[in-house]
């Protein structure tokens, strides 16, 4: 099962990639975008918790793993798979604090690829937590992302 997990999460990250790359955000100049996209995300995340939205949870870890991955190829980071099936013993509080922190890491201009492997792996922890699958967040937000008619203006993806 967890093979098959990696197997999904890698084919789902090859997709995110190259849908980045077919709107022409994967360019250094747009990295800052990027950025605020995922502090965007992140209040998303905070909203839907606070409202108890399952839907908008699932869809708004799913953007932020989106907007880490695009963050992470402009960078030349390869993302290390870190997942581990096993969750350790925190409170929720705790958990949330850890992703928000780890994630927000991430914007730091000399952030590594430690950096991001822990913002996925606090990720799937707190999915871990709320009974939520990470991976199945990614993929609900690529579905998305794929299928909806949008246009690219200045580094910034537009729907219309």
């Amino acid at each position: 099962m967890i093979m098959i997990k990696k197997d999904l999460k890698a084919n789902l990250i090859d997709n995110v990639v190259l849908w980045a790359d077919n709107k022409g955000i994967l360019k250094k100049e747009f990295l800052f975008k990027q950025i605020l996209k995922k502090d965007e995300e992140l209040g998303e995340l905070s909203q839907a918790l606070f409202n108890e939205n399952r839907h908008d949870i699932i869809d708004a870890i799913g953007d932020i793993q989106v907007t880490l991955i695009i963050n992470a190829k402009v960078r030349g980071i390869k993302i290390i798979d870190t997942f581990t099936g096993v969750c350790t013993e925190r409170s929720f509080e705790y958990l949330y604090k850890k992703l928000h922190l780890s994630v927000s890491e991430c914007s730091d201009e000399n952030a590594t690829s430690y950096n991001f492997s822990k913002a996925f792996s606090n990720i799937e922890r707190f999915c871990d937590t709320i009974g939520l699958d990470s991976v199945e967040c990614l993929k609900v937000a690529y579905d998305v992302i794929s299928k909806r008619k949008t246009k690219t203006v200045n580094g910034k993806v537009l729907k219309y």
